[in-house]
């Protein structure tokens, strides 16, 4: 599904808003529902210059694994570096939780795993998560529709029409999202990386 199929569908049912602010809270429920369940994944590899501290490289929500490669791409295993992160910062220790002077010379690649910051999306673009996640993002724009804009007509009793939120509808949207937030957690789970992640923090 490309992002005009969400958009046409989304005008339908709210055609006063314009095509500009519908593309935009899109892309808001996009980046939101991707940080949530860690559908975007990917890897990054950072030169080994000694340094026992690295900044996220940009366009990275959080890591969730690390693994160590010498000079001539072979992976290293055993008695390797522990990392933990706090503020977008990677920190390794030794395999005992004691404070690094430098990292071991033998790592020349540090490959981390990432779940990442999607792009914003264009008409033309693919939405990039698996097919059966897709209608989140309609269920999400829409919930968020149905919060702030009147659809429903309410007669008074002297004849006059109001227009008033559509509860019922923005609850059922609201549902339809979570639903699908649950479902693509689970798979990620499911489907995630196969390597075991050191999750023990050292005492500071």
């Amino acid at each position: 599904m490309i992002l005009q199929n969400i958009v046409e569908y989304i005008e339908i049912e709210f055609p006063g808003i314009g095509r500009s602010q519908i593309i935009k809270d899109i892309n808001r429920t996009y980046k939101s529902f991707v940080n949530r369940t860690g559908l975007i994944k990917d890897t990054h590899d950072v030169t080994n210059d000694s340094s026992t501290s690295y900044s996220y490289p940009s366009g990275i929500n959080e890591i969730y694994g690390v693994e160590f490669y010498d000079s001539d791409s072979n992976l290293l295993e055993g008695g390797l570096p522990k990392y933990k992160v706090d503020n977008k910062i990677i920190y390794f220790y030794d395999y005992y939780w004691c404070t690094l002077s430098k990292l071991p010379t033998d790592i020349a690649t540090i490959k981390l795993y990432t779940y990442d910051e999607p792009d914003d999306l264009t008409l033309s673009d693919e939405v990039g998560i698996p097919e059966q996640f897709e209608d989140a993002l309609t269920y999400g724009v829409l919930a968020r529709y149905y919060t702030k804009y009147p659809t429903l007509d309410q007669v008074s009793q002297d004849g006059s029409v109001t227009k008033i939120r559509d509860l019922r509808m923005r609850t059922a949207m609201k549902n339809d999202y979570e639903e699908v937030v649950r479902l693509a957690k689970k798979y990620v789970n499911t489907n995630g990386n196969q390597f075991i992640i050191e999750t023990k923090q050292p005492e500071i």
